[in-house]
């Protein structure tokens, strides 16, 4: 049946309309398959942020980091930009603080 999703049951095949906030595991794919309401949204994860083990990994995306520019000590310029990567990837969690 086009457009459904099948399950088979102790009563036979069953068939559910899809509605926003069901998922699915796609296994040959090996991600999940989500219906919006309108469309199926494939492999895309929507969060707030992603913990491991308890740890904060990844979070809300931070201001770009201008590049160095002007100037005339270039090791300056250099420990500047790295420090505001390293306070992004700290900020972000993909670095312990």
């Amino acid at each position: 049946m086009e457009d459904k999703i099948a399950g088979w049951t102790g009563g036979g095949w069953r068939f559910l309309q899809p509605r926003a906030g069901m998922a699915l595991w796609h296994v040959a794919g090996g991600y999940r398959i989500r219906h919006d309401g309108s469309n199926w949204i494939a492999g895309i994860e929507t969060a707030v942020a992603l913990e491991i083990a308890g740890d904060q990994v990844v979070g809300g995306r931070q201001p770009a980091i201008p590049d160095p520019a002007g100037g005339t000590i270039i090791d300056s310029e250099a420990r500047t930009a790295l420090a505001a990567a390293l306070a992004a990837m700290r900020t972000h969690g993909l670095i312990a603080p």
